[in-house]
């Protein structure tokens, strides 16, 4: 889907880290998120999620 841009309110995020994707429960998941080739990444990114 090349050419198309999403944005994603980092509250959406945030709140999925609290409640639903632990970064010690689902660090694959947050990794994956990183690590998406089709993310621009945004200053900070990359960081170390624990694991």
């Amino acid at each position: 889907m090349e050419g198309r841009t999403y944005l994603v309110d980092s509250d959406v995020l945030i709140t999925a880290k609290n409640v639903y994707y632990a970064f010690d429960l689902c660090s694959g998941f947050w990794k994956s998120v990183v690590q998406s080739p089709s993310v621009d990444e945004p200053a900070g990114a990359g960081a170390d999620l624990g694991a």
